[in-house]
């Protein structure tokens, strides 16, 4: 190895490694910056999601021909990228 081509600190951390097809090996490590990211962005869309279920729900108890059908579906729509909802992760 030449002194300052690989940067060792990179690999402290747990590695996992894949075998694909082909002989092609990858070398695959968690970036904890991005995991952050992904961990705030669930937690926004959850708190938006409990904030939309708060506003209904006196809304379906207060109008008893309102249809909890048509609550959910407007939850869809609001969160349509949304991975609470879609079951995406």
């Amino acid at each position: 190895m030449r002194t300052g081509t690989c940067q060792l600190e990179l690999f402290e951390q747990a590695l996992a490694e894949v075998l694909a097809d082909a002989g092609v090996r990858y070398v695959l490590r968690r970036h904890p910056v991005r995991a952050q990211e992904v961990r705030d962005t669930r937690h926004a869309q959850l708190a938006t999601l409990q904030a939309h279920v708060a506003k209904q729900n006196p809304y379906l108890t207060d109008h008893p021909r309102a249809n909890a059908q048509g609550a959910l579906q407007s939850a869809w729509r609001g969160q349509k990228s949304c991975a609470l909802l879609t079951g995406s992760h």
